[in-house]
């Protein structure tokens, strides 16, 4: 961190990647998930533990955790839900395509 609220980008190998305009999140291979960039409100200060994906938005980032439950870190609103009340569902299999 330096002293003008910016967070270095890491070093290492990742599966995914979530950028804003200020900051950026990625799931590394170990699952864990590191942020960086502007970090005023907590932008970059991620959760600790295992996780299935990540998404970032202009002020907030959330993630699926191993466990299917969401977690979300940056500013914290009125309207933010208690944490881990949330339990994500996984997505519907795809239907095979028709072969014409």
């Amino acid at each position: 961190s330096t002293t003008d609220g910016l967070t270095d980008a890491p070093t290492g190998q990742f599966t995914a990647i979530a950028i804003t305009a200020y900051h950026s999140c990625a799931l590394k291979i170990d699952n864990t998930i590191t942020c960086w960039g502007l970090n005023i409100d907590g932008q970059t200060d991620a959760p600790p533990g295992l996780f299935a994906a990540v998404a970032a938005g202009f002020s907030h980032s959330c993630a699926i955790r191993a466990d299917g439950t969401i977690a979300c870190w940056g500013p914290k609103s009125p309207t933010d839900p208690p944490p881990d009340q949330i339990k994500a569902k996984p997505p519907h299999p795809s239907e095979p395509a028709d072969s014409a």
